[in-house]
């Protein structure tokens, strides 16, 4: 495998989700099964931040009785 070749794409995803909220990417099956674990965790860590920040939100709203 090029390592550097993985860094770059996995970078430049990571960007273009940044920049735009989603991506679509068309590669080859032996990319899919070295990059998958890399965006898995990249779209963990975005859910985890939106959870944190509704939940923040939520503990900040006054809740009727």
């Amino acid at each position: 495998m090029n390592e550097s070749r993985d860094a770059h794409a996995i970078d430049a995803i990571y960007q273009a989700k940044k920049d735009n909220g989603k991506v679509f990417v068309v590669c080859g099956g032996s990319h899919a099964i070295v990059w998958q674990p890399a965006i898995e965790e990249m779209y963990y860590q975005g859910k985890k931040e939106q959870i944190s920040t509704i939940q923040a939100e939520l503990d900040g709203m006054v809740r009727p009785h």
